[in-house]
């Protein structure tokens, strides 16, 4: 897997913000006449760590995470594709 290239991503936002227990992450990807082949998203903490990630099986779609096991600050999501 690879980051999805910023060009291919036509939208993406979490809400709310600030998240006090659960977010939600919508998505959608701009494949430019290409199949979705899957892909992942993954929710790191600031130092780098993976905390959680979730399989994606459509272009588009939104996912929700329970974070109220986190401590407050500041987390990264981020979109892997297989192309």
């Amino acid at each position: 897997m690879r980051p999805a290239p910023s060009e291919q991503l036509i939208n993406f936002k979490a809400y709310p913000n600030p998240v006090k227990a659960h977010t939600q992450v919508a998505y959608e990807l701009e494949l430019e006449d290409q199949a979705f082949e899957g892909g992942e998203l993954r929710l790191y903490s600031i130092a780098g760590n993976l905390l959680e990630s979730r399989g994606l099986k459509r272009a588009q779609g939104v996912e929700e995470f329970n974070l109220s096991h986190l401590a407050p600050g500041k987390y990264i999501f981020c979109i892997f594709t297989q192309r």
